[in-house]
């Protein structure tokens, strides 16, 4: 049975990519108004990087949340970290699109979830160490 901290981390990490999808949707036009630089076809670019970027984080965070891997788990962290810089300078530097609100609480939430991966329990669970149960010490 999977530990409550590996099924928060499954929760956390989805709710968070839904609230940036949300945060997509509120800003459409925005969006597409910015990407008609860099495309001609500027909402066919919008759905597949959503696409790409729901499959890729659904992919690792069931990796790690259902088959255990470490691989996963060290490939979510790295996209992340080398993300959330492409999340803060907009804000930083005035070029951000809407309010930084939803951003900030889903990088916030991302990175509770992956603190959740380095509790004692989860890292028993990922090395495949048998559950210490409480009625041991009674």
């Amino acid at each position: 049975m999977r530990p409550q901290s590996i099924v928060l981390f499954e929760r956390i990490t989805f709710a968070a990519f839904f609230a940036g999808l949300l945060n997509g949707a509120l800003n459409w036009g925005a969006l597409l108004d910015r990407t008609a630089n860099i495309s001609a076809h500027p909402a066919i670019l919008l759905v597949l990087s959503l696409a790409l970027g729901f499959l890729v984080t659904a992919s690792l965070t069931l990796w790690v949340s259902r088959r255990r891997s470490k691989v996963a788990m060290w490939i979510g962290i790295a996209l992340f970290a080398f993300g959330l810089p492409l999340t803060v300078m907009p804000f930083l530097n005035g070029t951000a699109i809407g309010s930084p609100v939803v951003p900030a609480l889903a990088a916030l939430a991302q990175i509770y979830a992956y603190c959740l991966l380095f509790t004692p329990s989860a890292a028993r669970w990922m090395g495949h160490e048998p559950e210490i149960s409480p009625e041991i010490f009674r």
